[in-house]
């Protein structure tokens, strides 16, 4: 199950983001970005390719719309997905305030 709250500009992701539910986050983009925002990851407990592409297509859409979109704490296992996957670099990595 994926789950997430907004605390002012941070969405707090939760839950398993994977196969069986990535497409929710793509879903919710409009709702949950439409200002941009920081997606903080640290409630994440397992985030598959799936997932990872749902972040990665999340983060060229709000590209495309001019949004800052921000991404924090990520977990080794996301951070080595991301590593294997050729996307590490490209992923906007910053700390929640």
């Amino acid at each position: 199950m994926l789950n997430w709250t907004r605390d002012g500009n941070i969405i707090r992701l939760s839950g398993q983001l994977d196969k069986d539910n990535a497409h929710l986050l793509w879903e919710a983009r409009e709702s949950l970005l439409s200002k941009g925002g920081c997606l903080d990851l640290s409630g994440l407990d397992r985030t598959d390719s799936a997932g990872l592409a749902a972040l990665v297509a999340l983060l060229a859409w709000a590209h495309r719309n001019s949004l800052s979109v921000e991404l924090a704490s990520p977990s080794p296992q996301l951070l080595a997905l991301a590593r294997v996957s050729g996307v590490q670099d490209i992923l906007p990595f910053a700390t929640p305030s």
